[in-house]
Parts: C-alpha cells; sequence; structure tokens
C-alpha cells in the first residue's frame, strides 16, 4: 500500500511539474513578446527602419488633370542637392524635366551618395513607362539607414509639359531621422501647382516637343537656354484642350489645388505594435493562470499525501 502511495505521489510531483515547466515557458515567451513590442514601438536609433513610402497623384478625373512620369526618390546624408533655383539646369534635370527618364539623376546619386538608396516608383498599368494618372497612388517599401539615408530628395516630370517638373530643391527639407537616429515617425508633404517648377530648358510649346501630346515628338523642341525657375500657375495653360496617347483630353492645369502627395509611415503600423503588446499580455496573464493552478494542485498533491501517510 505505501509502494502504491509513494507511486501516486511521484505521478503527481511529476505532473505538477511538467505543468509548472510549461507555465514559465510560456510566462517567458509573453516576457519576449512584449519587449518586442516595446522595441519596436521605441525609438530607432542606429537600426535600420522600414518605412514605406507612398506617391499620390491628386489631380481630378474629370475634368482630366496633369499626369506625371515615374517618380524617382533618392534618401541621403543631406548633401545631395538636386538642383538650385536661378542656375541652369543639369544633363540630369533636363532629361527628368523634357522626358521624365531619371537615368542619369541615378547614375549622378549613385556616384555622389554610394552609401545612399534610391528607388523609381512607376504606376503599373498606367501610360506609356508606367505614367500616374490623375487620382492614381503607388507605394513602395524599403530598409533606411538613419544616418547615411536620413533626407528624401524626389522628381518627376509634369506632362504634358514640355519641360516641367517637381521636385525639393533644399536636399534637407524631407528628414526621416533627427540627429540622433530616431524616426521621425509618419509624415505628410503635399505640393500645389505653385510648386512646380520650369527647368528653363525648352521652350513652352505643345506642339513642339512637348511630351504626352498626341501627336507630337517629345524629343523635338527649341531650346530656351534659360534657368531653373517654378512655373507660373498659367504656365501650362497652353496645354489645356491638348488630346493625350491615353485618348484623353487635359481639362485642368496648374492651380492651388492639391496636385500631388508624398507619404512615410513606419512599417509595421502603430497598430501593429498595440496588437503584439496585447499578445504578450495576454500570454503573460495565462501564465499566472496556469501558475496559480500548478500551485493548487501542488498543495492538493502534499495534503493527499499526508493523509495517505495518516491511514
Amino acid at each position: 500500500m505505501k509502494a502504491l502511495h509513494s507511486a501516486e505521489r511521484l505521478e503527481r510531483a511529476a505532473a505538477c511539474s511538467r505543468e509548472s515547466r510549461a507555465s514559465t515557458r510560456l510566462h517567458s515567451a509573453g516576457i519576449c513578446l512584449l519587449l518586442l513590442a516595446v522595441g519596436l514601438a521605441g525609438p530607432s536609433a542606429a537600426r535600420a527602419t522600414e518605412v514605406q513610402i507612398t506617391f499620390q497623384n491628386l489631380a481630378p478625373t474629370s475634368p482630366t488633370g496633369l499626369y506625371n512620369s515615374p517618380v524617382w526618390f533618392g534618401f541621403h546624408d543631406g548633401s545631395f542637392d538636386l538642383f538650385d533655383s536661378g542656375t541652369s539646369a543639369g544633363a540630369a534635370i533636363e532629361a527628368l524635366a523634357e522626358l521624365g527618364d531619371s537615368s542619369l539623376l541615378h547614375s549622378s546619386f549613385t556616384t555622389w551618395q554610394p552609401l545612399g538608396a534610391d528607388f523609381v516608383l512607376k504606376n503599373a498599368g498606367g501610360p506609356g513607362p508606367g505614367l500616374f494618372t490623375p487620382g492614381s497612388t503607388r507605394s513602395f517599401v524599403l530598409d533606411l539607414d538613419p544616418g547615411l539615408q536620413r533626407y528624401l530628395s524626389f522628381g518627376a516630370m509634369v506632362v504634358p509639359s514640355n519641360d516641367s517638373f517637381i521636385a525639393n530643391a533644399n536636399p534637407l527639407a524631407m528628414a526621416l531621422f533627427d540627429g540622433m537616429g530616431n524616426f521621425l515617425g509618419s509624415q505628410s508633404w503635399t505640393f500645389t501647382g505653385a510648386s512646380v517648377w520650369d527647368a528653363g530648358t525648352e521652350v513652352n510649346s505643345p506642339s513642339n516637343g512637348a511630351a504626352f501630346i498626341a501627336g507630337v515628338d517629345a524629343t523635338l523642341g527649341e531650346d530656351e537656354k534659360g534657368t531653373i525657375h517654378l512655373q507660373p500657375l498659367n504656365g501650362l495653360d497652353a496645354d489645356l484642350g491638348q488630346t493625350t496617347p491615353a485618348g484623353t483630353v487635359i481639362g485642368r492645369a496648374l492651380t492651388t489645388d492639391p496636385l500631388f502627395r508624398i507619404q512615410v509611415t513606419p512599417v509595421p503600423e502603430p497598430g501593429t505594435y498595440g496588437l503584439l503588446g496585447a499578445l504578450a499580455l495576454g500570454a503573460l496573464m495565462l501564465a499566472r493562470s496556469r501558475g496559480r493552478n500548478a500551485t493548487d494542485q501542488r498543495n492538493s498533491a502534499l495534503i493527499q499525501s499526508r493523509n495517505s501517510l495518516r491511514s
């Protein structure tokens, strides 16, 4: 009888031990999840940060507004200057503004920013090389180094036009991280028709060298030999009524209404941190509950063991 009692006590002890180990593992997992959530939501200094970049063409679809070429994005340390207002456009800006071609811009960027990162965002399914149609939106995701890729620069051609483009002239204007390497969080920049530049490289004429007008050869055009300047709001009015290769008729040009928007958001977004935290707290609560159950079972086993010995 004593041997039987001893075997039962051993089995109960083993079961309690297994329950205790399982509870400990669950408790540890909960702590790990909680630390992960806190770590992700906390400052992002000195580590790569995954972000999502979104570009929106905000031009109206009725009447049809302006299109834009695929957008070039460059991420750098603040020393890469795309252009300066009042100066002659270099070959890279000329190619971007007249043909929407960012290949020279990419070459220049990689030469001056070998540790930077750049990307060309196209509108899949858009006309031609992936033009952004009025109302279209596209995004991409990439990892950024907080020090080497702290700032954002961008550029795209506005069409139809001869040499109009959008870009940020100030390389420090669009900071994604602070000086300590902390991610600055979600940000949004909106540009109106008053933000459009004229490269000063080609005379504005819808019938001579303008891009994205049906029947017009965009590789032609008359040299202007001017300087980069902001395009007047009436600077593209000559394109009104022009038919595009997509079959649309331009009915709205430059206005003070929002025309383009760039948004930066963290990946995962803050809601994911909350989900991780909730999972972690749930795991901790379950671990504590199991721990209490294991303690109750051990106490019950001890009481039964003592009663067995007394009998």
